[in-house]
């Protein structure tokens, strides 16, 4: 429910998906929803990410990623001067970052909106 100005509420007292990126996407925030099972079985598909561009990545960060072009939601880490991103899902490898892949960090994920909203 929006605790600020007055908003349109259905009759059951959800508020729809705009309404929700709209209330939580502000300053250098965006929300995206998550497509696949690699970050399984902590974020499922179907997922809202809030997710800060301005934030600087920790190892251990979730993140969104592009590496040549594909975006990707994995955790990130460090070993030994390179970056590697991890799924949560055993069946997925790592990615390791190669000095020629065209990479860059698209935000740190600050909160995950769970289910179908």
């Amino acid at each position: 429910m929006p605790a600020g100005k007055p908003d349109h509420v259905t009759s059951d007292g959800t508020m729809s998906v705009r309404q929700v990126v709209r209330h939580l996407a502000t300053g250098h925030r965006y929300v995206i929803r998550v497509r696949g099972d690699s970050m399984e079985p902590r974020i499922q598909d179907g997922d809202l990410l809030l997710v800060d561009y301005t934030k600087e990545p920790r190892p251990g960060n979730i993140v969104i990623a592009l590496i040549n072009s594909e975006a990707v939601v994995k955790k990130y880490l460090r070993q030994k001067g390179r970056v590697i991103l991890r799924s949560t899902n055993p069946k997925y490898s790592d990615i390791e970052i190669a000095e020629t892949d065209h990479f860059l960090i698209a935000g740190v994920v600050l909160r995950i909106v769970e289910g179908a909203v």
